[in-house]
């Protein structure tokens, strides 16, 4: 395939299936050009469409999320109330898709924070009931995603799976973490497209490198190089936020957020602020959506405890 400018991301996908005819090349195509336009080296895929995804949410007994509001899509017939809300897979799937009736703007960029949220709740709710330590659920599990998920070849057996699982058993709900890249609006449609900003650099080069994106989470020698690399790159501002935001208070241990004198919440992981409405976090330069602040939708809206 030549290679193409100035088109939609998720075209490449489609592309690859036309040339190729089917879900393989599809994918494979797509991961060539994730390694090409980021430098990663990635090996394995797995393609998640929204049937398999209400498949696995069945799977592990449906999820829990947390409402900000009322939620109505006159388009799928899905109404959610506000609060703490227990989604089958079907009505998980809905609430992923939905662009109505949410509260926010129906944009990409939302939507993908909000199924970012999603993911978190699924894993979530697959170690609260012990799934990853439990060998016949275990195994269950990874069945069941051999038939609802198209995985490349060097993952596709439920030994694999079921191996790749179980290493993840000591992870905790709070430390499992998503970034969406920094993007601005596109120079040649402003209104309706978004380009990567010039920090999606530095979070490829810390993908790359294998470092943390979390600075909190960084050693101080770490943190310290990371910082002294960005400013040799003149590369810093989304280093300079987070530092801003961890130096203007503690976090509190309920929502996880920091409040300024002047009242607004800061997410001190990215820097972000958090709209005391919906949780949503946007990115302090450009206003965009960089996802969910869970832990305070929790706290606030649904009185979950934080996990300890």
């Amino acid at each position: 395939m030549p290679a193409r400018h100035n088109v939609m991301f998720n075209s490449i996908f489609a592309t690859g299936w036309n040339v190729g005819g089917d879900i393989a090349s599809a994918a494979s195509c797509t991961m060539n050009a994730v390694n090409a336009l980021t430098g990663l080296k990635l090996e394995h895929f797995i393609v998640v469409d929204f049937q398999g995804l209400q498949g696995m949410i069945n799977a592990i007994g449906g999820v829990n999320v947390c409402l900000p509001t009322d939620m109505k899509d006159d388009y799928t017939g899905l109404d959610l109330k506000q609060g703490l809300q227990h989604l089958d897979g079907t009505q998980a799937t809905e609430y992923a898709r939905m662009r109505h009736g949410t509260g926010t703007d129906g944009s990409d960029i939302m939507r993908t924070a909000r199924q970012q949220y999603l993911v978190k709740e699924i894993l979530t709710e697959a170690l609260s009931k012990n799934m990853l330590t439990n060998s016949a659920q275990l195994y269950r599990l990874a069945n069941e995603a051999l038939k609802s998920l198209n995985i490349s070849s060097g993952l596709s057996n439920a030994t694999t799976l079921a191996g790749l699982a179980l290493s993840l058993h000591n992870i905790k709900p709070d430390h499992i973490y998503a970034r969406t890249i920094p993007v601005v609006p596109a120079p040649t449609d402003p209104n309706n497209r978004v380009v990567w900003s010039n920090d999606a650099d530095d979070t490829w080069r810390t993908l790359r490198d294998f470092k943390p994106l979390t600075q909190q989470d960084m050693p101080t020698d770490q943190s310290n190089s990371q910082n002294n690399d960005s400013q040799d790159t003149n590369d810093q501002s989304q280093n300079t936020d987070n530092n801003q935001a961890q130096q203007q208070g503690t976090p509190d241990p309920a929502t996880g957020l920091i409040t300024t004198s002047d009242g607004r919440l800061i997410d001190p992981v990215t820097g972000g602020t958090v709209d005391k409405k919906n949780g949503m976090i946007r990115d302090p330069n450009t206003g965009q959506y960089m996802g969910v602040a869970n832990q305070y939708l929790n706290a606030t809206v649904c009185a979950v405890p934080a996990q300890k």
